[in-house]
């Protein structure tokens, strides 16, 4: 599952009284809508506050604190969000407690930038939507985007074997054929690399998203200017500010295992060439810059298995 882990040492990026509304609500919150239950306030007439969101009528939910903001609810449990200015894919993945790759596959979202006004399709897991065509059955989904069966029955609620043509699916973890071949081929290729236990240091605190990518990477999203440390301790080899082919701003480390660590899309780099660093020590500041989704920091191990994937 594409799902995020928020380390103990790190800082939420989802705000915290978002949080406090969240874990308050837990208890309200029902499959059969796929989490999103929300109930009106006794006497009141104004329907109860959700993550900062509430009813206007049968289909609407507005932000209180901005007006702009609405979301629309879809059968299935889909919501379909009109995106706000200074939101990224990583912010609103991460505010809507799903994994990144599944707002990029539910949109067929080819760049970065996002359009305030703009609506994407959000789904209530981390996964995939499919649409029933004819032939189609729960085994043949299920194994096109290696799901489970069983939980496709479940969550989507399904008490006939009978699929109509037409109708959504959500596919719980599900991943993109295209995806799933990539994947295995970096995992392949990882899997032949040397593993150097504790040798590395998480490079920053946030949601670490844990997906193997492209040169061996994981991804780590956060706040623009969260701290970026050097997993160990290592040379300076390469300081490089501009687009560079999407990695934009970027620090390399060479270590005395012979191995290298990349540090990308970062705002402020604090380092320069020649330059011997510590395990630990500040290199730099996460950013967006290059070919980014947001703020986050893309991490690449050279020479060794990356620790920090899933």
């Amino acid at each position: 599952m594409e799902k995020g882990v928020e380390f103990k040492s790190g800082k939420s990026i989802i705000p915290q009284q978002a949080q406090i509304e969240n874990q308050n609500k837990k208890s309200d919150i029902s499959q059969e809508n796929a989490g999103l239950a929300i109930s009106e306030k006794e006497n009141s007439g104004q329907p109860e506050n959700f993550l900062g969101y509430y009813i206007s009528n049968q289909d609407t939910l507005n932000n209180q604190n901005s007006p702009l903001t609405s979301i629309r609810q879809e059968r299935s449990g889909i919501l379909i969000y009109k995106v706000q200015r200074g939101d990224t894919l990583s912010t609103i993945a991460a505010d809507f407690g799903i994994s990144h790759s599944s707002i990029t596959w539910a949109n067929n979202i080819k760049t970065s930038h996002l359009s305030p006004g703009q609506e994407i399709v959000i789904l209530p897991i981390s996964g995939v939507k499919h649409e029933i065509k004819i032939g189609d059955s729960i085994e043949s989904i299920a194994e096109y985007y290696s799901g489970d069966p069983q939980r496709i029955i479940e969550f989507n609620n399904l008490k006939n074997p009978t699929l109509k043509p037409g109708e959504t699916l959500i596919i719980p973890d599900g991943k993109m054929p295209q995806a799933q071949r990539a994947l295995a081929q970096t995992k392949a290729a990882a899997a032949t690399l040397p593993s150097y236990p504790n040798y590395y240091s998480i490079p920053t605190t946030g949601i670490n998203w844990g997906i193997l990518h492209t040169n061996n990477a994981v991804d780590i999203a956060n706040r623009c200017g969260t701290t970026i440390i050097a997993s160990a301790e290592g040379l300076i080899t390469n300081v490089s500010i501009g687009w560079n082919s999407g990695y934009g701003n970027y620090v390399e480390i060479q270590h005395p295992n012979g191995t290298e660590t990349l540090y990308a899309h970062l705002n402020k780099i604090n380092v320069k060439e020649g330059e011997y660093v510590s395990d630990g020590d500040p290199i730099g500041l996460m950013g967006d810059s290059g070919y980014s989704t947001g703020c986050h920091l893309h991490f690449e191990i050279h020479g060794a298995r990356n620790p920090f994937a899933k």
